[in-house]
């Protein structure tokens, strides 16, 4: 079952709607939980008892990080009742919940229901991050961005210095040879990196984000190398002794990598042992993707169009909306670039319309490279600036 879908994991048995909890012998007491149900990135969840004493409705995120999560909602019954919790909770998190009922003058537990649930959140149409990479040549006109693209050809970089001295969420990505991770000869770096990030901003970290050049096109390593290594580094950053409430595991991947005459099969790169692809990966928290697209002659050799919706959206020959909700993984946008200045406030208000309130984050390329690269997407242009300034304030 995909714990990241929403809905709750239902390990008792549903009678009526509530999962029911054995009879205490002791104390004659029962009690039962009514299924969360989530509204964006809130949630909500019911306790009731037949029983006289202090029902308590708790719930945590999960995993619980070093400062502590849990938020109860109490209530002491006479004979009987229920109370509720509506928890304003982070944005595709999973949290735990559960029902406990205590002696309301002694304190001590009565009864509990046997296992935790598990819910987790959406995305909130206020909280979608909108923001561009950290060195956008027009950031000045549309500052300050919610969330920043930070890049680094190699080794990341220093928590504290450079783009990550910047109080803001960050999606980060770096690239080691999948080799050179798999004999661990980067695990001390990667231990200390993950060690030191802040925890007063979301972090998204991703390694080797667009991979399928190198498997595809370069032959520089295989798919199969590259889960693997994906894998192994998560382990690193689920560690005890690094492991922080935060951060989050991104694959980003090309939407060009949808398309069926591109030879190529995100379902080869998705790090996952599980070759069952609609049951997710507990290795990824976020499945992300870089769209690029301009009027000019498609690389399918289609007629040139400005439409979002037709080329990514549901329904078309890239719809990434389609794996995201194979996979249960909360979708993000890592780039976005359109690369013609005439009709692009148009285009950045459908990247508005498609995601806000959808996405985790999405991140405009704001640069001008090589066309044989990713071509000219630079805000150069006043109304672009201006469009891009009120969808990132909003």
């Amino acid at each position: 079952m995909n714990l990241k879908r929403l809905a709750l994991v239902l390990a008792p048995a549903l009678v009526g709607g509530a999962v029911l909890v054995a009879t205490s012998p002791a104390w004659a007491a029962s009690t039962s939980l009514t299924p969360a149900t989530v509204s964006g990135s809130d949630f909500s969840f019911s306790c009731s008892t037949d029983t006289a004493g202090r029902l308590v409705a708790r719930s945590w995120q999960d995993p619980n990080p070093p400062t502590p999560t849990v938020q109860d909602a109490s209530a002491v019954v006479a004979a009987g009742g229920n109370v509720t919790q509506t928890r304003d909770g982070l944005p595709n998190t999973r949290y735990g919940y559960r029902c406990l009922l205590y002696n309301a003058t002694m304190g001590g537990l009565i009864t509990r229901t046997p296992t935790p649930q598990y819910v987790t959140t959406g995305a909130d149409a206020t909280r979608t991050l909108f923001g561009s990479n950290a060195e956008g040549l027009f950031r000045s006109s549309y500052n300050p961005i919610k969330v920043q693209r930070v890049f680094f050809g190699g080794a990341p970089g220093t928590w504290g210095s450079g783009a990550l001295a910047a109080g803001i969420p960050t999606v980060v990505s770096f690239k080691y040879m999948p080799e050179d991770v798999l004999a661990g000869r980067h695990d001390a770096a990667l231990r200390s990196w993950f060690a030191s990030m802040p925890t007063d901003r979301r972090i998204d970290w991703s390694y080797w984000h667009e991979p399928e050049n190198e498997i595809y096109v370069k032959g520089a390593f295989t798919a199969a190398q590259y889960r693997a290594a994906f894998i192994h580094i998560h382990g690193i950053s689920k560690e005890p002794a690094v492991v922080k409430f935060n951060v989050f595991a991104n694959v980003i991947l090309m939407a060009f990598t949808l398309w069926s005459g591109s030879g190529r099969n995100w379902q080869d790169v998705y790090p996952d042992n599980d070759s069952n692809r609609a049951n997710g990966s507990p290795y990824v928290d976020v499945l992300s993707w870089d769209l690029y697209w301009g009027p000019t002659a498609d690389d399918d050799g289609r007629t040139p169009e400005d439409d979002l919706f037709e080329r990514f959206g549901p329904g078309s020959d890239r719809d990434i909306f389609a794996v995201n909700l194979l996979t249960g993984d909360p979708i993000a946008v890592g780039e976005v670039g359109y690369d013609h200045d005439g009709t692009r406030p148009g285009i950045l208000r459908q990247v508005e319309q498609m995601f806000r309130g959808k996405a985790v984050y999405v991140c405009y390329f704001d640069l001008d490279k090589p066309p044989a690269e990713t071509g000219d997407h630079a805000l150069s242009d006043a109304a672009s600036q201006a469009e891009w300034r009120r969808i990132v304030a909003a």
